[in-house]
């Protein structure tokens, strides 16, 4: 994985994008009533036919009616592409009436009406590509558009799984709410489209023993004391339901790594759990960040230090990402486009780590008299084989790290990091909060943003109602998210 430096401006700036909102997608829509089930959110597939012109949908249900294999690139049932030709099947199924079907395991250009699913990755690949997609972006074309296929095919297709999978939801998300994009005879249809920002994490602040730090909806969904033996069904919802608003990581802990109940995270009981929820994960597109304690190797390892220069802790973290990497990749079927496309982008499965670092009483670099680049390099070589990425968390107080005396909040954070600009490896990520202060309803944009020339920077939403009433009120948080990414 490559990364390249680019001036950070108003016209050309390039931001590593948390996205925690739904703002890409429309998910409200006058299908979904307010009587909408819990278990189905935005997903709840019912049948259109009220809400189309009735000749339009005509058209529509016809074409489906006519086609009703859908042709799958991969019988891998950990694939984003199994995936989504299983939403596709169901969605199309409900929304129009027909009982479609599921093709795998073929050897030949499928029959001339169909239609076809697939990541051009595939070992299975059916298509003479024209166009090279990128590695997110994906295409709906019937015939011969974007790409080269026999006529009368309605055609998916992305480079990666993952870009599959949000071709297909967002192919359904029109056809749920008959949107203005649909041509009126389906055959015309023709889109083309790519997420602008590479790393869309889902951030828990949830605790190993199902606690929520800042949370205000009951229990974590994860149950790590049933894991590996147990897996819910909610947990395959859950993914589901990310993968369906474009949300392409995740990070399973709390950032707080180092209290007492996320301490052990690393040990090889819980990277076997992660692993199988990894797995599940991977299945939707979805890559895993894990959220260890910088002082791991002592907590888990029995090292008697954790300074990012000592050769036996840069020993020990090499040793725990092999330990991640086979224990992941024994977790789920691996094929042949696995291994020989592993340097892709946010390869789905474990992508490397999200550190909270020398801030509230969480150990770090300034422990060992070391910048935070200094240590965040370590680690950043230590997952550099794998493709890995260090998402290094920015927000900190004054006296957290070590000399640094500025009383000012947003002023200490600024000069400390300006000073770093340019500092840090080229595969790690300075995550920066929307602002520099915490607890508040609503703060100017933090100053770092167009400032941090030469270091790959990401924004931090909140999802939580920590600063807006809780649990009490309805608060509409996309309006704010928006006003701090304009």
């Amino acid at each position: 994985m490559q990364f390249k430096k680019r001036p950070f401006n108003q016209t050309t700036m390039k931001i590593f994008l948390i996205i925690i909102s739904f703002l890409s997608i429309t998910i409200v829509h006058t299908v979904i009533a307010s009587t909408l089930p819990d278990d189905k959110l935005w997903l709840r597939y019912e049948n259109i036919q009220t809400i189309y012109n009735p000749s339009k949908y005509e058209n529509y249900k016809n074409f489906f009616s006519s086609r009703k294999n859908i042709y799958c690139a991969t019988d891998d049932k950990y694939s984003p592409v199994y995936s989504a030709c299983k939403e596709l099947s169901n969605g199309l199924s409900i929304l129009f009436d027909v009982n479609m079907s599921i093709i795998t395991n073929y050897n030949k250009t499928p029959a001339t009406a169909s239609i076809v699913i697939e990541s051009l990755v595939d070992e299975y690949s059916l298509l003479n590509i024209s166009t090279k997609l990128s590695d997110e972006e994906f295409s709906i074309s019937y015939g011969n558009h974007h790409i080269e296929v026999a006529a009368d095919k309605l055609s998916i297709v992305s480079n990666t799984g993952r870009g599959v999978l949000y071709g297909v939801f967002h192919l359904l998300n029109l056809l749920q709410r008959d949107a203005d994009e649909l041509p009126a005879k389906i055959i015309d249809i023709n889109i083309k489209e790519q997420p602008k920002s590479r790393i869309r994490i889902w951030e828990l602040w949830d605790n190993m023993d199902g606690t929520i730090e800042r949370g205000y909806g009951g229990r974590s969904i994860f149950h790590w004391e049933e894991l590996p033996n147990i897996v819910r069904p909610r947990y395959e919802d859950y993914a589901r339901y990310l993968a369906s608003v474009g949300i392409n990581s995740i990070s399973l802990t709390n950032v707080n790594s180092c209290f007492t109940m996320n301490q052990q995270l690393l040990n090889i009981t819980n990277i076997n759990k992660a692993a199988v929820l990894g797995k599940l994960f991977a299945s939707y597109g979805i890559a895993t960040f894990l959220t260890p304690c910088f002082d791991s190797p002592m907590l888990v390892g029995n090292l008697n230090t954790s300074d990012p220069f000592d050769p036996r802790v840069i020993q020990w973290w090499k040793e725990i990402v092999i330990k991640l990497q086979n224990a992941f990749q024994s977790s789920r079927v691996t094929t042949t486009n696995d291994k020989k496309n592993a340097s892709i982008i946010m390869n789905s499965g474990f992508i490397g780590f999200l550190f909270k670092a020398d801030s509230e009483g969480m150990p770090g670099p300034s422990s060992y008299n070391r910048t935070e680049p200094e240590g965040s390099s370590m680690l950043a070589n230590a997952v550099k084989d794998i493709g890995g990425i260090i998402i290094w968390r920015a927000f900190t107080h004054p006296g957290n790290l070590g000399p640094i005396k500025i009383g000012d909040q947003p002023l200490m954070q600024f000069k400390y990091f300006m000073e770093l600009d340019g500092l840090w490896d080229e595969n790690v990520v300075l995550q920066i909060k929307n602002g520099p202060m915490d607890f508040q309803t609503h703060e100017p944009v933090h100053s770092l943003f167009g400032n941090l020339k030469n270091t790959k920077v990401m924004i931090e939403l909140g999802v939580t109602q920590e600063y807006t009433e809780q649990a009490y009120h309805l608060c509409q948080l996309p309006v704010q998210w928006e006003n701090y990414l304009t």
